[in-house]
């Protein structure tokens, strides 16, 4: 349980929250009741999350000396 929480950590969720700019579009466009164009949507949404996830990891390895 510790080790997924300290995962869940690194991987800072509340920053995911900018990713949901890419769904924009979708609302502006009305289409969000299109199922193929939400999936390709939601699927660049995870990307970004993941993406801005492995970012942190690297930076927070990185600069682990320094940080303490």
């Amino acid at each position: 349980m510790q080790r997924t929480k300290a995962l869940l950590e690194l991987a800072r969720p509340a920053q995911w929250i900018k990713n949901g700019f890419v769904l924009l579009p979708l609302f502006f466009a009305h289409a969000l009741l299109d199922a193929a164009a939400l999936r390709g949507a939601l699927l660049a949404t995870a990307a970004f999350c993941l993406a801005a996830s492995a970012v942190y990891a690297f930076n927070d390895a990185r600069d682990v000396e320094r940080d303490r």
